[in-house]
């Protein structure tokens, strides 16, 4: 990186560094003021990302599974299987159960959408 020489009659003076110091210890937030607006800030980027998306409460189980089941197999922990009715490789992940979900069954996309008629009617 290129330095530029030091300029000594551009630095401030010790007076005023002393007023900067003594006005940062002074008006420093706590930590828990920081993990407090922290998690303000966390917690409506997380509502106005769910209002883009449209994701409401009774479909935020689902989001977080689908989430979930995406992660595990982007880093590894779960496998795609092959359609457990007709052996297609290409295969959706479908969830019996939302509060469980890593607990998956891999059904192709025609066996998936049979499924679901299933279970609808």
């Amino acid at each position: 990186m290129y330095k530029q020489p030091i300029d000594n009659d551009r630095l401030p003076s010790e007076e005023v560094w002393a007023r900067c110091v003594e006005f940062n210890r002074d008006n420093t937030v706590s930590d828990i003021d920081w993990l407090t607006t922290s998690d303000i800030i966390r917690k409506r980027k997380i509502r106005a990302s769910d209002a883009r998306f449209g994701i409401d409460k009774a479909s935020k189980p689902m989001y977080y599974a689908r989430s979930r089941v995406k992660s595990a197999i982007r880093n590894g922990t779960l496998v795609r299987q092959p359609c457990s009715i007709c052996s297609n490789p290409k295969v959706d992940a479908h969830h019996p159960d939302y509060s469980k979900p890593l607990d998956v069954v891999w059904y192709c996309r025609k066996c998936h959408i049979a499924e679901h008629k299933r279970l609808k009617g």
